[in-house]
């Protein structure tokens, strides 16, 4: 997951967050708690006899067979068990021998310092603690009005059927902040509220329009929005 998201920490963690707020036991890839990046050793290996291959064969020849062989030298001199990094490399490419590296002991004894297993192990904690992610039956979508923001609605009842407590789950999945405006009785809440942020563990501003409210999403977040009444 961490090459998929560009090995970028922030967008990591907001993969996490997302995926921890939702119903069920979340799952976690073998290695993804540290940001584990995936071999391509053994890929490279077969990519070498595909390209002999090719060659062989007349499948590739004259000056595409030379890019491609260019491509190849220069990423097995520079980049050996890394993505490709020329796209002429895609022709003799198959993927399904790209895998999870070996978490070692070094791994291991840097998690303390390393910040995705720190924020995943915090985002738990989190979980954890708050009934309407932990133990909520109601998983309800949000509409944002904007394609580059999710959301869902985590609530949770009490024995009586009363709501107890809910969790407004907003994520923002570009690179620059977003302004969204959501309808009021997506969140149940009536009369004045605060929407609580769980994870940074303070309130946020939003402007209240009536029969919706507008609130900024910075990049690459996501929010735990705890609503709470005044």
């Amino acid at each position: 997951m961490f090459d998929l998201l560009g090995r970028n920490v922030k967008r990591m963690k907001l993969w996490f967050k997302w995926s921890f707020g939702q119903m069920g036991t979340p799952a976690v890839y073998y290695g993804d708690e540290i940001g584990k990046t995936n071999s391509w050793s053994f890929e490279w290996r077969e990519a070498g006899r595909r390209l002999a291959d090719m060659e062989a064969t007349g499948k590739l020849s004259g000056r595409e067979l030379s890019q491609v062989k260019e491509a190849y030298e220069k990423q097995m001199r520079d980049h050996a068990s890394e993505p490709p990094k020329d796209r002429v490399l895609e022709k003799i490419l198959d993927g399904r021998l790209v895998h999870r590296g070996v978490v070692d002991q070094a791994d291991i004894a840097s998690a303390g310092e390393n910040p995705v297993y720190q924020g995943m192990r915090g985002l738990a904690a989190i979980r954890g603690n708050s009934k309407a992610l932990r133990d909520g039956g109601e998983d309800i979508p949000i509409e944002t009005l904007d394609a580059n923001v999710g959301g869902y609605l985590r609530r949770f009842r009490t024995e009586s059927g009363a709501i107890g407590e809910e969790v407004a789950v907003l994520a923002n999945m570009v690179g620059q902040p977003k302004t969204v405006n959501i309808a009021k009785s997506q969140l149940s809440a009536a009369g004045r509220f605060e929407l609580f942020e769980l994870e940074q563990q303070k309130s946020v501003s939003f402007t209240d329009r009536g029969d919706y409210i507008s609130l900024e999403i910075p990049a690459y977040e996501c929010y735990y929005l705890e609503i709470q009444p005044q």
